[in-house]
């Protein structure tokens, strides 16, 4: 096949000659997609950032909680003790119980005096 001399220059023209699109235009296009994706990157990294610092400030409030619970869970033990559950009954002045009967019932068994 014979092909003429205006489509053998053609087809060694570049792709946007090709497609009739000017250099102005070519580098239009170039800086809108070049900017596009500039702002796409920023929009990224800072969102990367954003939800990077939000997980480190929970972290952190959970390792404070989890300090906080350790604190509580040690005072409830302190105050659970059998050291201080003694004082504290000494001090209501209750009578202990040296002798317990058990009354059974029909329907279970009942402590009395």
């Amino acid at each position: 096949m014979y092909q003429s001399r205006k489509e053998r220059a053609k087809e060694q023209l570049p792709w946007w000659k090709r497609l009739q699109i000017s250099e102005l235009g070519l580098r239009i296009v170039l800086a809108v997609v070049m900017l596009t994706g500039s702002f796409g990157y920023l929009v990224m990294t800072t969102s990367v950032a954003t939800h990077g610092l939000k997980v480190k400030d929970l972290s952190d409030r959970m390792d404070q909680l989890a300090s906080q619970r350790l604190e509580l869970q040690a005072e409830v033990d302190r105050l659970q003790s059998m050291q201080r559950l003694e004082r504290v009954t000494s001090s209501l002045d209750l009578v202990s119980v040296s002798r317990v009967d058990y009354v059974t019932t029909g329907s279970g068994a009942v402590a009395a005096r």
